[in-house]
C-alpha cells in the first residue's frame, strides 16, 4: 500500500513538471542584461527565467533582489571592536579600519 502511494505521488509529480512551462533564457539575452546591470550569470539566468525572458521585468527582479540583499546587509550592527585610524606621512589620505573584539579572541 506504502509504495503504491510513493509511486502514484512520484507520477502527479511527474506529469506537474512535464505540463509546466519553463522560459529558456538565451546566451544574448543573459549576455546583454549582465552587461546592463552587472549582476552574476546565474542571477541574469534566474531572473530571465522568473519573468518569461521580458528585459524590462527581469531589470525590476534584479533591482528588488538586490535592495533586499542590501536592506540584509545594511541592518548589521558594529556593537563591540575597536575603529582604527592612519595617516599618511602627507596628512591627506588615511586608512580606517573596524576590528571586531569577537574576531580577535578567535584568533587568540
Amino acid at each position: 500500500m506504502l509504495i503504491a502511494s510513493v509511486f502514484a505521488q512520484s507520477i502527479q509529480r511527474a506529469s506537474y513538471l512535464a505540463s509546466r512551462s519553463f522560459a529558456k533564457a538565451s546566451i544574448a539575452q543573459i549576455k546583454e542584461l549582465r552587461n546592463l546591470t552587472g549582476s552574476s550569470i546565474d542571477d541574469c539566468k534566474k531572473a530571465l527565467e522568473a519573468e518569461n525572458g521580458d528585459m524590462d521585468l527581469a531589470r525590476e527582479y534584479l533591482k528588488k533582489r538586490g535592495m533586499a540583499i542590501a536592506n540584509k546587509k545594511g541592518s548589521r550592527e558594529a556593537t563591540e571592536g575597536i575603529i582604527a585610524v592612519k595617516f599618511a606621512k602627507n596628512q591627506e589620505t588615511a586608512i580606517i579600519a573596524e576590528v571586531f573584539y569577537k574576531f580577535i579572541v578567535r584568533l587568540l
